[in-house]
């Protein structure tokens, strides 16, 4: 049979545009239905419309792989998906240790900042204990100083009262 392409959305040989003459073997197909007209048998055709094995059930002509490729691919998907998956086990397990590793940094941080804080804890213990000597210490270089200079005073006398009397005392002088 030989036709005549009056509509272009079909699957023709390609190549084929309006106008040109197609020749089928046989019937024309579903697809092909209402975009030709049929021309006389002596007609001189352009293409030749060589079937293939549809199996889309659209009607479009689409043919579909083999089943090997299709095989072959899902066989090729199976191993990426393998190796994948491999891959994300390997990365879980690394995680893992990242996580484990983290948690022990952090419990001996954890360790540095109590004992940290112990240690300032000591540290402002034995600041004020040195600040008590070195203020004792004053006290008594002022009483030993205002002694020296003949100035009286009470035990009771503050330091600074006290460093009053030594400075007139020592202006008097």
């Amino acid at each position: 049979m030989k036709v005549k392409i009056t509509a272009l959305k079909a699957p023709w040989p390609e190549g084929a545009g309006l106008g040109s003459i197609v020749e089928f073997e046989g019937k024309a197909p579903a697809w092909a239905v209402g975009k030709f007209v049929q021309v006389e048998d002596n007609a001189d055709a352009e293409f030749h419309y060589e079937p293939q094995l549809s199996i889309s059930g659209d009607g479009s002509g689409t043919v579909l792989p083999s089943i090997d490729a299709v095989n072959l691919a899902v066989a090729e998907l199976q191993q990426q998906l393998a190796h994948a998956e491999g891959v994300n086990a390997v990365l879980q397990a690394e995680l893992e240790d990242r996580r484990a590793e983290l948690s022990k940094v952090t419990e001996a941080a954890r360790t540095s900042e109590a004992r940290i804080a112990a240690l300032e804890a000591e540290k402002a213990k034995v600041t004020d204990v040195d600040a008590q000597a070195d203020a004792e210490k004053s006290r008594l270089a002022l009483e030993a100083e205002a002694k020296e200079l003949g100035v009286s005073f009470h035990p009771n006398l503050g330091d600074d009262k006290l460093r009053e009397r030594i400075a007139e005392a020592r202006a008097k002088k």
